[in-house]
Protein backbone atom coordinates (compact mmCIF):
# COMPACT_ATOMS: atom_id res chain seq x y z
CA UNK A 1 0.00 0.00 0.00
CA UNK A 2 1.22 3.53 -0.69
CA UNK A 3 0.41 7.37 -0.75
CA UNK A 4 -0.58 9.04 -3.79
CA UNK A 5 2.72 11.31 -3.06
CA UNK A 6 5.00 7.83 -2.85
CA UNK A 7 3.72 6.91 -5.80
CA UNK A 8 4.33 9.94 -8.15
CA UNK A 9 7.94 10.30 -6.54
CA UNK A 10 10.31 8.69 -9.16
CA UNK A 11 12.34 6.49 -6.95
CA UNK A 12 11.79 3.15 -8.57
CA UNK A 13 9.14 2.00 -10.66
CA UNK A 14 5.70 1.10 -8.86
CA UNK A 15 4.76 -2.63 -8.42
CA UNK A 16 1.39 -4.02 -8.61
CA UNK A 17 1.06 -3.24 -4.67
CA UNK A 18 1.60 0.29 -5.08
CA UNK A 19 -0.92 0.91 -7.80
CA UNK A 20 -3.95 -0.41 -4.59
CA UNK A 21 -4.75 2.81 -2.86
CA UNK A 22 -7.33 3.39 -0.29
CA UNK A 23 -10.04 5.43 -2.11
CA UNK A 24 -10.95 8.61 -0.19
CA UNK A 25 -14.88 8.93 1.09
CA UNK A 26 -15.09 11.91 -1.98
CA UNK A 27 -15.02 9.11 -4.20
CA UNK A 28 -18.30 8.15 -5.45
CA UNK A 29 -20.14 6.12 -8.31
CA UNK A 30 -20.41 8.54 -11.53
CA UNK A 31 -23.08 6.74 -13.43
CA UNK A 32 -22.91 9.01 -15.99
CA UNK A 33 -20.42 7.21 -17.78
CA UNK A 34 -22.28 4.19 -18.06
CA UNK A 35 -25.09 3.22 -20.24
CA UNK A 36 -28.59 1.85 -18.97
CA UNK A 37 -28.76 -1.07 -20.85
CA UNK A 38 -24.86 -2.54 -20.15
CA UNK A 39 -24.94 -5.59 -18.61
CA UNK A 40 -21.70 -6.11 -16.75
CA UNK A 41 -21.07 -8.95 -14.04
CA UNK A 42 -18.85 -8.95 -11.24
CA UNK A 43 -15.21 -9.17 -12.98
CA UNK A 44 -12.73 -10.38 -10.35
CA UNK A 45 -9.32 -10.69 -10.51
CA UNK A 46 -6.39 -11.57 -8.24
CA UNK A 47 -3.52 -9.38 -7.28
CA UNK A 48 -0.40 -10.50 -5.06
CA UNK A 49 -2.38 -12.94 -3.35
CA UNK A 50 -5.28 -11.37 -2.56
CA UNK A 51 -9.06 -11.25 -4.53
CA UNK A 52 -10.07 -8.00 -5.87
CA UNK A 53 -13.49 -7.64 -7.41
CA UNK A 54 -14.06 -4.37 -9.89
CA UNK A 55 -16.98 -2.59 -9.77
CA UNK A 56 -19.96 -1.88 -12.06
CA UNK A 57 -19.48 1.85 -11.97
CA UNK A 58 -16.34 4.02 -12.22
CA UNK A 59 -15.80 7.00 -9.23
CA UNK A 60 -15.29 10.47 -9.86
CA UNK A 61 -12.18 12.33 -9.46
CA UNK A 62 -10.86 13.45 -6.15
CA UNK A 63 -12.27 17.43 -5.22
CA UNK A 64 -9.81 19.91 -4.32
CA UNK A 65 -10.66 23.76 -3.90
CA UNK A 66 -7.56 24.38 -6.20
CA UNK A 67 -8.38 24.04 -9.95
CA UNK A 68 -6.36 20.72 -10.65
CA UNK A 69 -6.64 17.61 -11.68
CA UNK A 70 -4.58 14.93 -10.69
CA UNK A 71 -4.32 11.94 -13.00
CA UNK A 72 -4.58 9.14 -10.57
CA UNK A 73 -8.75 9.84 -10.57
CA UNK A 74 -8.66 10.04 -14.25
CA UNK A 75 -6.81 6.61 -15.30
CA UNK A 76 -7.68 4.31 -13.06
CA UNK A 77 -10.69 1.19 -11.80
CA UNK A 78 -12.82 1.16 -8.30
CA UNK A 79 -11.91 -2.08 -7.05
CA UNK A 80 -12.85 -3.65 -3.76
CA UNK A 81 -11.70 -6.66 -1.31
CA UNK A 82 -13.88 -9.55 -2.13
CA UNK A 83 -13.58 -10.92 1.49
CA UNK A 84 -14.39 -7.47 2.50
CA UNK A 85 -16.75 -5.64 0.21
CA UNK A 86 -16.97 -2.47 2.50
CA UNK A 87 -13.60 -1.08 2.02
CA UNK A 88 -13.46 0.18 -1.35
CA UNK A 89 -9.79 0.77 -3.35
CA UNK A 90 -8.33 2.65 -6.07
CA UNK A 91 -6.11 0.30 -8.97
CA UNK A 92 -4.51 3.23 -10.47
CA UNK A 93 -3.22 2.77 -14.01
CA UNK A 94 0.42 2.74 -15.59
CA UNK A 95 1.33 6.05 -16.58
CA UNK A 96 3.65 5.93 -19.44
CA UNK A 97 4.32 9.54 -20.67
CA UNK A 98 3.78 9.51 -24.76
CA UNK A 99 7.56 9.39 -26.44
CA UNK A 100 7.37 12.96 -28.40
CA UNK A 101 7.33 12.82 -32.22
CA UNK A 102 4.75 10.32 -31.97
CA UNK A 103 1.89 11.75 -34.83
CA UNK A 104 0.07 7.93 -34.81
CA UNK A 105 -2.85 8.62 -32.50
CA UNK A 106 -3.78 5.83 -30.12
CA UNK A 107 -7.66 4.64 -29.99
CA UNK A 108 -7.73 5.99 -26.18
CA UNK A 109 -7.66 9.32 -28.29
CA UNK A 110 -11.14 8.39 -29.48
CA UNK A 111 -12.75 6.71 -26.60
CA UNK A 112 -13.25 7.91 -22.82
CA UNK A 113 -11.72 5.34 -20.27
CA UNK A 114 -15.98 3.90 -19.92
CA UNK A 115 -16.18 3.02 -23.25
CA UNK A 116 -12.87 0.92 -23.36
CA UNK A 117 -13.91 -0.92 -20.18
CA UNK A 118 -17.43 -1.58 -21.74
CA UNK A 119 -16.06 -2.62 -25.13
CA UNK A 120 -17.11 -6.45 -24.40
CA UNK A 121 -21.13 -4.97 -25.00
CA UNK A 122 -20.40 -4.26 -28.77
CA UNK A 123 -18.08 -7.40 -29.39
CA UNK A 124 -20.79 -9.66 -27.56
CA UNK A 125 -23.32 -7.80 -29.57
CA UNK A 126 -21.78 -7.69 -32.83
CA UNK A 127 -21.19 -11.66 -32.60
CA UNK A 128 -24.55 -13.34 -31.65
CA UNK A 129 -26.40 -10.57 -33.79
CA UNK A 130 -24.13 -10.90 -36.84
CA UNK A 131 -24.03 -14.82 -35.89
CA UNK A 132 -20.57 -14.70 -36.27
CA UNK A 133 -18.51 -17.48 -35.09
CA UNK A 134 -16.29 -17.57 -31.98
CA UNK A 135 -12.75 -18.22 -33.93
CA UNK A 136 -13.59 -15.42 -36.41
CA UNK A 137 -11.74 -12.90 -33.67
CA UNK A 138 -8.88 -15.23 -33.94
CA UNK A 139 -8.56 -14.36 -37.97
CA UNK A 140 -5.51 -13.20 -38.42
CA UNK A 141 -6.66 -11.04 -41.33
CA UNK A 142 -9.40 -9.74 -39.66
CA UNK A 143 -7.16 -8.47 -36.69
CA UNK A 144 -5.09 -7.53 -38.99
CA UNK A 145 -7.45 -4.59 -40.65
CA UNK A 146 -8.77 -3.62 -37.11
CA UNK A 147 -4.80 -3.27 -36.12
CA UNK A 148 -4.34 -1.01 -39.50
CA UNK A 149 -7.32 1.05 -38.68
CA UNK A 150 -7.11 1.47 -34.82
CA UNK A 151 -3.28 -0.04 -33.30
CA UNK A 152 -4.29 0.21 -30.07
CA UNK A 153 -6.95 -2.64 -30.34
CA UNK A 154 -3.74 -4.89 -29.78
CA UNK A 155 -4.23 -4.56 -26.39
CA UNK A 156 -8.03 -4.50 -26.39
CA UNK A 157 -9.50 -7.31 -28.59
CA UNK A 158 -9.43 -11.02 -27.22
CA UNK A 159 -7.23 -12.72 -28.53
CA UNK A 160 -8.81 -16.20 -28.44
CA UNK A 161 -12.01 -17.69 -28.90
CA UNK A 162 -13.03 -18.45 -25.61
CA UNK A 163 -13.09 -15.20 -24.17
CA UNK A 164 -15.75 -14.21 -26.03
CA UNK A 165 -18.16 -17.37 -25.04
CA UNK A 166 -16.87 -16.84 -21.65
CA UNK A 167 -18.20 -12.97 -22.08
CA UNK A 168 -21.14 -14.54 -23.65
CA UNK A 169 -22.13 -16.67 -20.82
CA UNK A 170 -21.99 -13.69 -18.16
CA UNK A 171 -23.86 -11.68 -20.30
CA UNK A 172 -26.26 -14.21 -20.47
CA UNK A 173 -26.42 -15.18 -16.88
CA UNK A 174 -26.59 -11.16 -16.09
CA UNK A 175 -29.82 -10.97 -18.44
CA UNK A 176 -30.84 -13.83 -17.39
CA UNK A 177 -31.09 -12.83 -13.28
CA UNK A 178 -32.39 -9.50 -14.21
CA UNK A 179 -35.28 -11.21 -15.90
CA UNK A 180 -36.39 -13.23 -12.91
CA UNK A 181 -36.16 -10.41 -11.02
CA UNK A 182 -38.61 -8.38 -13.34
CA UNK A 183 -41.18 -11.47 -13.08
CA UNK A 184 -40.65 -11.82 -9.42
CA UNK A 185 -42.57 -7.92 -9.47
CA UNK A 186 -44.71 -8.70 -12.13
CA UNK A 187 -48.14 -7.39 -11.31
CA UNK A 188 -49.61 -10.37 -12.93
CA UNK A 189 -49.77 -13.72 -13.93
CA UNK A 190 -47.09 -14.44 -16.52
CA UNK A 191 -48.81 -16.01 -19.57
CA UNK A 192 -46.64 -18.19 -22.08
CA UNK A 193 -46.28 -19.25 -25.60
CA UNK A 194 -44.09 -21.33 -27.12
CA UNK A 195 -43.18 -22.77 -30.42
CA UNK A 196 -41.32 -25.60 -31.52
CA UNK A 197 -38.25 -25.77 -34.12
CA UNK A 198 -36.14 -28.28 -36.07
CA UNK A 199 -32.85 -27.06 -37.38
CA UNK A 200 -31.75 -28.33 -40.67
CA UNK A 201 -29.85 -30.92 -38.78
CA UNK A 202 -32.75 -31.93 -37.16
CA UNK A 203 -31.56 -30.46 -33.24
CA UNK A 204 -35.38 -29.43 -31.86
CA UNK A 205 -35.35 -26.01 -30.54
CA UNK A 206 -38.11 -24.98 -28.42
CA UNK A 207 -38.80 -21.29 -27.78
CA UNK A 208 -40.95 -20.12 -24.78
CA UNK A 209 -41.62 -16.42 -24.25
CA UNK A 210 -43.39 -15.27 -21.25
CA UNK A 211 -45.78 -12.60 -21.24
CA UNK A 212 -47.04 -10.29 -18.10
CA UNK A 213 -47.30 -6.94 -16.67
CA UNK A 214 -44.17 -5.60 -14.83
CA UNK A 215 -43.91 -2.91 -12.13
CA UNK A 216 -44.08 0.02 -14.44
CA UNK A 217 -45.78 -33.00 -26.36
CA UNK A 218 -44.18 -34.84 -23.13
CA UNK A 219 -41.11 -33.51 -23.62
CA UNK A 220 -42.30 -29.77 -24.20
CA UNK A 221 -43.97 -29.98 -21.46
CA UNK A 222 -40.76 -30.82 -19.61
CA UNK A 223 -39.05 -28.14 -20.83
CA UNK A 224 -41.14 -26.11 -19.61
CA UNK A 225 -41.79 -27.14 -15.97
CA UNK A 226 -38.01 -26.94 -15.79
CA UNK A 227 -38.01 -23.36 -17.35
CA UNK A 228 -40.86 -22.66 -14.95
CA UNK A 229 -39.29 -23.66 -11.85
CA UNK A 230 -36.02 -22.43 -13.27
CA UNK A 231 -37.52 -18.88 -12.72
CA UNK A 232 -39.67 -19.68 -9.78
CA UNK A 233 -43.26 -18.80 -11.49
CA UNK A 234 -44.64 -22.03 -11.51
CA UNK A 235 -47.64 -21.56 -9.67
CA UNK A 236 -48.61 -18.09 -11.52
CA UNK A 237 -49.03 -19.34 -14.90
CA UNK A 238 -52.04 -18.38 -16.90
CA UNK A 239 -52.58 -19.17 -20.16
CA UNK A 240 -50.90 -20.68 -23.16
CA UNK A 241 -50.57 -19.79 -27.17
CA UNK A 242 -48.86 -22.11 -29.73
CA UNK A 243 -49.76 -23.54 -32.95
CA UNK A 244 -52.27 -25.87 -33.48
CA UNK A 245 -50.45 -28.33 -33.86
CA UNK A 246 -52.10 -31.70 -31.84
CA UNK A 247 -48.38 -32.15 -29.75
CA UNK A 248 -48.78 -28.66 -28.65
CA UNK A 249 -52.23 -29.66 -27.08
CA UNK A 250 -51.41 -32.73 -25.14
CA UNK A 251 -47.59 -30.94 -24.27
CA UNK A 252 -51.05 -27.63 -22.51
CA UNK A 253 -52.46 -30.36 -21.26
CA UNK A 254 -49.83 -32.17 -19.24
CA UNK A 255 -48.14 -28.93 -18.10
CA UNK A 256 -51.70 -28.02 -16.58
CA UNK A 257 -52.11 -30.78 -14.85
CA UNK A 258 -48.78 -30.46 -13.20
CA UNK A 259 -49.19 -27.30 -12.36
CA UNK A 260 -52.67 -27.12 -11.27
CA UNK A 261 -53.55 -30.90 -10.22
CA UNK A 262 -57.14 -29.90 -9.17
CA UNK A 263 -58.27 -27.97 -12.57
CA UNK A 264 -60.84 -29.99 -14.42
CA UNK A 265 -60.37 -31.06 -18.50
CA UNK A 266 -62.45 -28.29 -19.34
CA UNK A 267 -60.88 -25.58 -17.42
CA UNK A 268 -57.31 -27.43 -18.76
CA UNK A 269 -59.23 -26.12 -22.02
CA UNK A 270 -59.72 -22.83 -21.40
CA UNK A 271 -56.42 -21.86 -20.80
CA UNK A 272 -54.89 -23.22 -24.19
CA UNK A 273 -55.50 -20.46 -27.11
CA UNK A 274 -55.15 -20.76 -30.46
CA UNK A 275 -52.80 -18.91 -32.86
CA UNK A 276 -55.48 -17.40 -35.39
CA UNK A 277 -53.06 -16.90 -38.37
CA UNK A 278 -51.67 -20.70 -38.03
CA UNK A 279 -55.50 -21.47 -38.02
CA UNK A 280 -56.04 -19.55 -41.71
CA UNK A 281 -52.80 -21.05 -42.72
CA UNK A 282 -54.24 -24.75 -42.08
CA UNK A 283 -57.58 -23.85 -43.43
CA UNK A 284 -55.77 -22.70 -46.81
CA UNK A 285 -53.55 -26.47 -46.60
CA UNK A 286 -56.72 -28.50 -46.48
CA UNK A 287 -58.22 -25.72 -48.95
CA UNK A 288 -55.31 -26.78 -51.54
CA UNK A 289 -54.78 -30.11 -50.99
CA UNK A 290 -58.11 -31.48 -50.62
CA UNK A 291 -59.18 -34.54 -48.45
CA UNK A 292 -56.77 -36.18 -46.44
CA UNK A 293 -54.36 -32.70 -46.13
CA UNK A 294 -52.76 -34.24 -42.77
CA UNK A 295 -51.95 -37.79 -44.01
CA UNK A 296 -50.58 -36.20 -47.41
CA UNK A 297 -48.51 -34.27 -45.10
CA UNK A 298 -47.33 -36.32 -43.20
CA UNK A 299 -46.44 -38.14 -46.06
CA UNK A 300 -44.11 -35.21 -47.60
CA UNK A 301 -42.69 -34.22 -44.30
CA UNK A 302 -41.08 -37.82 -44.18
CA UNK A 303 -40.23 -37.48 -48.02
CA UNK A 304 -38.45 -34.24 -47.22
CA UNK A 305 -36.61 -35.59 -44.53
CA UNK A 306 -35.35 -38.76 -46.47
CA UNK A 307 -34.05 -36.56 -49.29
CA UNK A 308 -36.56 -38.44 -51.67
CA UNK A 309 -37.00 -36.08 -54.72
CA UNK A 310 -38.69 -38.54 -56.89
CA UNK A 311 -41.60 -39.73 -54.03
CA UNK A 312 -41.70 -35.47 -53.28
CA UNK A 313 -42.55 -34.96 -57.10
CA UNK A 314 -44.99 -38.12 -57.03
CA UNK A 315 -47.08 -36.86 -54.07
CA UNK A 316 -47.47 -33.21 -55.44
CA UNK A 317 -48.29 -34.31 -58.83
CA UNK A 318 -51.37 -35.89 -57.68
CA UNK A 319 -52.69 -32.53 -56.28
CA UNK A 320 -53.27 -31.31 -60.21
CA UNK A 321 -52.28 -27.99 -60.92
CA UNK A 322 -50.68 -26.81 -57.82
CA UNK A 323 -48.57 -30.00 -57.34
CA UNK A 324 -47.56 -29.75 -60.71
CA UNK A 325 -46.51 -25.60 -60.44
CA UNK A 326 -44.79 -26.78 -57.13
CA UNK A 327 -42.72 -29.48 -59.31
CA UNK A 328 -41.81 -27.35 -62.01
CA UNK A 329 -41.04 -24.47 -59.33
CA UNK A 330 -38.63 -26.73 -57.68
CA UNK A 331 -37.04 -27.74 -60.73
CA UNK A 332 -36.20 -24.31 -61.71
CA UNK A 333 -34.59 -23.61 -58.68
CA UNK A 334 -32.66 -26.99 -57.91
CA UNK A 335 -29.96 -25.49 -59.37
CA UNK A 336 -27.72 -22.16 -60.73
CA UNK A 337 -27.61 -23.15 -64.07
CA UNK A 338 -31.67 -23.29 -64.45
CA UNK A 339 -32.22 -20.15 -62.21
CA UNK A 340 -29.85 -18.28 -64.59
CA UNK A 341 -31.74 -20.33 -68.05
CA UNK A 342 -35.27 -19.00 -66.61
CA UNK A 343 -33.66 -15.51 -65.92
CA UNK A 344 -32.25 -15.18 -69.53
CA UNK A 345 -35.96 -15.78 -70.72
CA UNK A 346 -37.32 -12.61 -72.00
CA UNK A 347 -40.77 -11.73 -73.57
CA UNK A 348 -40.59 -8.24 -73.77
CA UNK A 349 -43.64 -6.07 -75.09
CA UNK A 350 -46.63 -5.28 -72.42
CA UNK A 351 -44.63 -7.86 -70.12
CA UNK A 352 -41.43 -6.59 -69.76
CA UNK A 353 -41.79 -5.83 -66.59
CA UNK A 354 -42.17 -9.43 -65.46
CA UNK A 355 -38.97 -10.34 -67.33
CA UNK A 356 -36.77 -9.99 -64.32
CA UNK A 357 -38.58 -11.65 -61.40
CA UNK A 358 -37.91 -14.64 -60.29
CA UNK A 359 -40.66 -17.56 -59.21
CA UNK A 360 -41.00 -18.31 -55.56
CA UNK A 361 -41.14 -21.42 -54.20
CA UNK A 362 -44.74 -22.65 -51.34
CA UNK A 363 -43.89 -23.95 -48.15
CA UNK A 364 -46.59 -25.40 -45.75
CA UNK A 365 -44.80 -23.70 -42.84
CA UNK A 366 -44.57 -20.04 -44.42
CA UNK A 367 -47.83 -18.31 -44.15
CA UNK A 368 -49.48 -17.36 -47.34
CA UNK A 369 -46.89 -18.47 -49.36
CA UNK A 370 -49.23 -20.74 -51.70
CA UNK A 371 -50.92 -17.59 -52.43
CA UNK A 372 -47.47 -15.39 -53.17
CA UNK A 373 -46.19 -18.49 -55.17
CA UNK A 374 -49.50 -19.04 -57.41
CA UNK A 375 -49.62 -14.94 -58.25
CA UNK A 376 -45.84 -15.14 -59.24
CA UNK A 377 -46.23 -18.01 -61.86
CA UNK A 378 -49.39 -16.16 -63.21
CA UNK A 379 -46.80 -13.10 -63.77
CA UNK A 380 -44.14 -14.92 -65.60
CA UNK A 381 -46.78 -17.71 -67.48
CA UNK A 382 -45.33 -17.19 -70.65
CA UNK A 383 -41.69 -17.48 -69.53
CA UNK A 384 -42.88 -20.78 -67.84
CA UNK A 385 -44.35 -21.62 -70.61
CA UNK A 386 -41.41 -21.18 -72.87
CA UNK A 387 -38.91 -22.90 -70.60
CA UNK A 388 -40.80 -25.89 -70.64
CA UNK A 389 -40.70 -25.95 -74.42
CA UNK A 390 -36.66 -25.29 -74.80
CA UNK A 391 -35.18 -26.55 -71.38
CA UNK A 392 -33.97 -30.28 -72.63
CA UNK A 393 -33.08 -32.20 -69.43
CA UNK A 394 -30.85 -35.12 -69.10
CA UNK A 395 -32.16 -38.69 -70.30
CA UNK A 396 -32.61 -39.62 -66.94
CA UNK A 397 -34.97 -36.76 -65.92
CA UNK A 398 -38.04 -36.21 -67.77
CA UNK A 399 -40.24 -34.48 -64.62
CA UNK A 400 -40.64 -30.96 -66.09
CA UNK A 401 -41.77 -32.61 -69.46
CA UNK A 402 -44.13 -34.89 -67.11
CA UNK A 403 -45.36 -31.76 -64.88
CA UNK A 404 -46.38 -28.83 -68.11
CA UNK A 405 -49.62 -27.37 -67.49
CA UNK A 406 -51.83 -27.01 -69.84
CA UNK A 407 -54.19 -24.17 -70.40
CA UNK A 408 -57.08 -25.38 -68.43
CA UNK A 409 -54.74 -26.44 -65.26
CA UNK A 410 -53.85 -22.14 -66.40
CA UNK A 411 -57.43 -21.63 -65.60
CA UNK A 412 -57.65 -23.17 -62.47
CA UNK A 413 -54.47 -22.25 -60.63
CA UNK A 414 -56.03 -18.65 -61.70
CA UNK A 415 -59.56 -19.28 -60.00
CA UNK A 416 -57.71 -20.84 -56.85
CA UNK A 417 -55.41 -17.78 -56.55
CA UNK A 418 -58.61 -15.47 -56.70
CA UNK A 419 -59.96 -17.48 -53.54
CA UNK A 420 -56.53 -17.91 -51.78
CA UNK A 421 -56.54 -13.71 -51.62
CA UNK A 422 -59.72 -14.72 -49.04
CA UNK A 423 -57.24 -16.33 -46.85
CA UNK A 424 -54.95 -13.82 -47.54
CA UNK A 425 -56.79 -10.77 -46.55
CA UNK A 426 -57.79 -12.75 -43.64
CA UNK A 427 -54.46 -12.86 -42.24
CA UNK A 428 -53.42 -9.57 -42.98
CA UNK A 429 -57.06 -8.35 -40.89
CA UNK A 430 -55.79 -9.62 -38.18
CA UNK A 431 -52.35 -8.58 -37.80
CA UNK A 432 -50.82 -6.50 -34.57
CA UNK A 433 -51.50 -5.93 -31.19
CA UNK A 434 -54.69 -3.66 -31.57
CA UNK A 435 -56.93 -6.67 -32.48
CA UNK A 436 -59.45 -8.35 -30.22
CA UNK A 437 -61.22 -11.58 -29.71
CA UNK A 438 -64.20 -9.99 -31.45
CA UNK A 439 -62.16 -9.23 -34.60
CA UNK A 440 -60.91 -13.14 -34.72
CA UNK A 441 -64.35 -14.37 -34.49
CA UNK A 442 -65.90 -12.09 -36.97
CA UNK A 443 -62.47 -12.85 -39.21
CA UNK A 444 -63.67 -16.25 -38.97
CA UNK A 445 -67.07 -16.04 -39.57
CA UNK A 446 -66.59 -13.82 -42.85
CA UNK A 447 -63.95 -16.70 -43.66
CA UNK A 448 -66.62 -19.23 -43.16
CA UNK A 449 -69.11 -17.65 -45.91
CA UNK A 450 -66.30 -17.34 -48.24
CA UNK A 451 -65.08 -20.49 -48.01
CA UNK A 452 -69.07 -21.38 -48.83
CA UNK A 453 -69.24 -19.44 -52.08
CA UNK A 454 -65.89 -20.71 -53.45
CA UNK A 455 -67.28 -24.20 -52.74
CA UNK A 456 -70.17 -23.79 -55.05
CA UNK A 457 -68.15 -21.95 -57.54
CA UNK A 458 -65.72 -24.93 -57.51
CA UNK A 459 -68.90 -27.41 -57.89
CA UNK A 460 -70.09 -25.47 -60.84
CA UNK A 461 -66.86 -25.47 -62.09
CA UNK A 462 -66.78 -29.16 -61.57
CA UNK A 463 -70.58 -30.12 -63.16
CA UNK A 464 -69.41 -27.85 -66.13
CA UNK A 465 -66.27 -29.79 -66.75
CA UNK A 466 -68.16 -33.31 -66.50
CA UNK A 467 -70.46 -32.40 -69.09
CA UNK A 468 -67.88 -31.10 -71.41
CA UNK A 469 -66.66 -34.74 -70.56
CA UNK A 470 -69.97 -36.27 -71.41
CA UNK A 471 -70.23 -34.28 -74.84
CA UNK A 472 -66.79 -35.66 -75.47
CA UNK A 473 -67.40 -39.11 -74.74
CA UNK A 474 -70.93 -39.06 -76.66
CA UNK A 475 -68.98 -37.56 -79.37
CA UNK A 476 -66.11 -41.05 -79.37
CA UNK A 477 -69.24 -43.12 -79.13
CA UNK A 478 -70.65 -41.76 -82.21
CA UNK A 479 -67.40 -42.02 -83.98
CA UNK A 480 -66.76 -45.76 -83.23
CA UNK A 481 -70.11 -46.36 -83.89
Amino acid sequence: MTSIRSYFSGCSKATDTDRIILAPSSISPRRNDVADDTLIGPDEFKLNGKQYVRCCVFAKRQKHNKKRTSIVWMHGEDIQRKQNPTKRFWKTGEFNPRKKGSSQPSIIDFNSISTLVFKRRFDIRWIVYCHIAFFQIEDAYFRELLFYIFPGLTKLLPKARLIIRRWIKEAFDARKERLRLDMEEAHSNVSISFDLWTSPNYLAILGCVAHFIDKKGENMADVLLHIFDDYKISGRIGYFMADNASSNDTCVDLVLQALYPNMSKKQRLRRRLGCFGHIVNLCTQAFIIGKDAEKICRDLEAAYREGDLKRIGELWRKRGAIGRLYNIIRHIRASPQRRQFFRSIEIGGDLAAFDGLEVIQSQSTRWNSYFLSIGRALNVKERIQLLCDQYEPPSDTKDVLDDRLTPRQWDELGHLHDQLETFYEATLMNEGKQWTLADHFQSLNWLVDEIQIARQKFEQLAKGALRKCGHRQDKLNKAVL
